[in-house]
């Protein structure tokens, strides 16, 4: 749908109306552990944040996987020029104004190769603070010369307003993996 509109706007005065409304950025960030200590960050446009729920019975818990440090051993570094354990994770460097979330539902199970359907209980706040997913509040402690200028101009703190969401929508799936009906609470 929001393609469609983007395309149907693109010779108007509104074609950036769809990237303004629901675009926001992600920053995948690359931290050397052990070696020089540097940080490089690659950052993404965003149009729907989308989070696990296998395991998992609330979006602050799928917020908190989204944003999981994870380990990588035997990693190139180019700044220190060895192979060195660094860390990498993904935050939200710029948040949309209206943050569209989409729940991994589906999963392919490898053992009956077939895709299932996760049904599992998910409880979800009608009011979300998203700040403490943000590449600012997690880079707080970071000194610094690891913030580049380009970090710098791509993230940096907001009023507390910025981060705060309310629900307006709920999409909602009957049905198994491979077909069923949708509705919508609005």
């Amino acid at each position: 749908v929001l393609d469609k509109i983007e395309y149907s706007l693109k010779n108007t005065k509104y074609k950036n109306l769809v990237r303004d409304v629901f675009f926001g950025r992600t920053c995948t960030q690359r931290i050397c552990k052990g070696g020089c200590g540097s940080m490089t960050n690659n950052f993404a446009d965003l149009v729907y944040l989308s989070v696990g729920v296998k395991n998992i019975n609330s979006l602050n818990a799928s917020l908190n996987q989204f944003i999981l440090e994870d380990t990588i051993d035997d990693f190139y570094c180019d700044c220190c020029k060895t192979k060195i354990k660094q860390s990498m994770r993904t935050s939200l460097s710029s948040l949309p104004n209206i943050l569209l979330i989409h729940l991994k539902r589906f999963d392919y199970d490898y053992t009956k190769e077939k895709n299932e359907k996760i049904n599992s209980r998910l409880e979800f706040p009608s009011k979300l603070n998203m700040k403490e997913y943000t590449t600012e509040y997690l880079c707080n402690d970071f000194s610094e010369e690891l913030k580049t200028p380009e970090f710098k101009n791509e993230v940096f703190l907001k009023n507390e307003d910025y981060y705060n969401y309310r629900l307006v929508g709920v999409n909602v799936h009957i049905g198994h993996a491979d077909g069923g009906h949708y509705y919508s609470y609005i």
